[in-house]
């Protein structure tokens, strides 16, 4: 993204409306995505390319916390 990248971007969501439910994908691998502390191990995550019935799974699991 041009101007904030996808933390920054989440950040600004979330502070307009804190219970937004999200998953944060990158074409990052998780180990990298985590070892680097872009983001907390408590966020739902998808590494790209992702299949169809991954991301249909995910968001199920995400969608029905509460």
């Amino acid at each position: 993204m041009p101007v904030k990248d996808g933390k920054e971007a989440l950040e600004e969501i979330k502070s307009i409306k804190p219970e937004i439910k999200y998953i944060f994908m990158s074409g990052y691998t998780s180990d990298i995505i985590f070892e680097r502390g872009i983001i907390d191990k408590e966020i739902e995550y998808l590494s790209k390319p992702i299949s169809p019935a991954t991301l249909l799974q995910k968001m199920k699991k995400v969608l029905s916390k509460s």
